[in-house]
């Protein structure tokens, strides 16, 4: 693994769950009753592919 790789590897799971605590703020989730505000602001979003494994 090259230096640059060992680096993302390292800093990617920090990021992500920056990323993912930025976006649960920003719907105001409440993380002790697991619930948000406002529900109709999460749109809803369309996935396909299956990423790094195969479709079944």
């Amino acid at each position: 693994m090259e230096t640059n790789q060992i680096e993302q590897a390292a800093v990617s799971p920090y990021a992500a769950g920056l990323s993912l605590a930025l976006h649960l703020k920003s719907v105001n989730f409440d993380s002790e009753t697991e619930t948000l505000a406002n529900p109709s602001i999460i749109k809803n979003a369309t996935m396909s592919g299956c990423g790094s494994v195969s479709c079944s």
